[in-house]
């Protein structure tokens, strides 16, 4: 059987409080499909939607994409590493409020900017209530059998990558790191740095290869049955 995908797609955010066209595409065409994908949301840079935005996010929402937390600020300076516990919560807590309060949509799921985490971010993660941790670092000392830092839906980062560079989608780099063995593959992408027609020609052509494989697609509350 072909291994779940879930694709982590990173970065969602508003522009000056309108919709990047690039977000608009990639998650309307994960819909068209009938796929699913996660979106990580930035939380300080999505506040302040319209009417408009918020019934467009909901309407993502309602058709297979599942919004998570992507970090507050995603800042260069690493939000989840070298910070406090509490710092740490409330930087995820911010933006479960603000799309659960203003978009009105679950946002249980999280995976920090960078993916740089450490052990008060397993702290921080399970006093924020998070159901799936996306790209957990276990090896970090954040071991998943010691009651304080556990949390029991995590997705690890496997070897099955789509991306060249950050926003360089390459079928063929899917189809050599591809790992038709696991029971998933969480690949990440990053939809806003698509940055011509060639890129999104690429793109097209893994979700189709993905799907000649036989795979399910799954957001990562789905794939634990949440």
């Amino acid at each position: 059987m072909p291994p779940k995908v879930i694709i982590k797609a990173d970065d969602y955010a508003l522009n000056n409080g309108a919709q990047y066209a690039n977000w608009t595409r990639f998650l309307d065409d994960i819909v068209t499909r009938g796929l699913s994908a996660w979106a990580g949301a930035i939380g300080d840079r999505c506040v302040a939607p319209s009417a408009a935005i918020i019934t467009q996010v909901q309407a993502w929402e309602s058709n297979g994409i599942e919004f998570g937390g992507h970090g507050w600020t995603h800042s260069p300076v690493y939000e989840f590493k070298g910070r406090s516990i509490g710092i740490q919560t409330s930087h995820i807590r911010e933006t479960q409020r603000l799309l659960e309060d203003v978009y009105e949509i679950p946002c249980r799921s999280f995976a920090a900017p960078y993916n740089e985490v450490e052990v008060n971010t397993g702290h921080a993660v399970k006093a924020a209530g998070v159901a799936v941790w996306l790209f957990a670092k276990w090896g970090q000392g954040l071991d998943p059998v010691t009651p304080s830092v556990a949390i029991t839906n995590y997705l690890s980062r496997s070897t099955t990558e789509i991306e060249t560079a950050t926003g360089v989608p390459s079928l063929s780099k899917l189809q050599q790191t591809f790992e038709a063995t696991r029971p998933y593959v969480c690949i990440q992408v990053h939809p806003n740095s698509f940055a011509n027609e060639a890129a999104w020609t690429e793109w097209n052509a893994c979700l189709d290869w993905l799907v000649t494989q036989g795979c399910e697609f799954k957001t990562p509350c789905e794939y634990f049955g949440i």
